[in-house]
């Protein structure tokens, strides 16, 4: 019954990966600055940091979007305060934009997939080993 979960989470990170990709290829790039970041505090949690990005589209004003994706000091891939960083923006909504890094775009479509794989195999093993279990147990 795994593949029920297994299959869909599988489809929804392929779509998911597929728009982000989509998303890359149409929007505009343009290089932005880590102006500061937001907290994501949680009660039991440790915090994690979201960082708010400013850049100036294509008319020539200033958006500042934040980061939809936070992720914790440990992890290693979150931007330093200040530092400049790839953005890619709708043209036609610029506040619709996003890090152009493979953590922001392709990290949780990515996770989604492998795990729907994972669960899928694991079932398809757990039915293998169930129906040998059974043909043993009726001397098939």
């Amino acid at each position: 019954m795994a593949i029920c979960v297994g299959t869909p989470m599988i489809i929804a990170g392929i779509i998911w990966g597929l728009a982000n990709f989509l998303f890359l290829l149409i929007g505009r790039k343009t290089t932005g600055r880590v102006a500061s970041e937001r907290v994501n505090a949680g009660e039991r949690d440790a915090p994690t940091y979201s960082p708010i990005v400013e850049f100036q589209d294509g008319n020539g004003r200033l958006v500042k979007v934040t980061a939809k994706l936070g992720f914790s000091r440990g992890f290693g891939v979150l931007p330093r305060v200040g530092s400049a960083v790839r953005v890619v923006y709708a043209p036609w909504n610029p506040s619709r934009a996003r890090i152009a890094n493979f953590q922001n775009l392709f990290l949780v479509p990515f996770i989604f997939t492998a795990l729907g794989v994972f669960i899928v195999i694991y079932d398809y093993k757990s039915f293998l080993l169930a129906a040998d279990w059974l043909a043993g147990l009726f001397g098939y």
